[in-house]
């Protein structure tokens, strides 16, 4: 494992070597408010983002990233960034697949010696890919 330097930073606390974070969110203000510093942070280091958003946030997610600066089109085109959809990444005919999320990652991963970046900040979504069933029983 590769020894980074710098220290990253997440709604203010510092993040040690092995870094996993999960977060819920009330709502998507919450979620970016938090999120935005923390992926700002990462572009002006130089670090590769990959993000993983529903179908339909695309353009909101975008429009988000430009509003802190983020030229994307700029990014995506020298590979330091990744928009990838939920559905690609995860979700197939409307149902999680492990396998195929594996897969994805195992794939990116296996190209990422390749790139010259110093860290790769994966941020995925999971808003609107679980689906609560309820039944009664009377």
């Amino acid at each position: 494992m590769r020894k980074i330097s710098a220290s990253i930073s997440l709604a203010g606390s510092q993040l040690g070597q092995t870094r996993h974070v999960c977060a819920f969110f009330n709502s998507d203000e919450e979620e970016y408010r938090v999120l935005l510093p923390f992926i700002k942070d990462g572009f002006e280091r130089g670090d590769k983002a990959i993000h993983v958003v529903n179908p339909n946030q695309h353009h909101d997610h975008l429009k988000r990233l430009a509003g802190i600066g983020i030229d994307s089109t700029a990014v995506q085109r020298n590979g330091q960034f990744e928009l990838r959809s939920s559905t690609e990444t995860y979700i197939q005919d409307g149902r999680f697949d492990q396998d195929r999320m594996l897969q994805s990652f195992e794939q990116r991963r296996a190209a990422m010696p390749r790139e010259d970046f110093p860290l790769v900040a994966l941020s995925a979504a999971w808003t609107g890919c679980l689906t609560v069933s309820r039944t009664s029983t009377i």
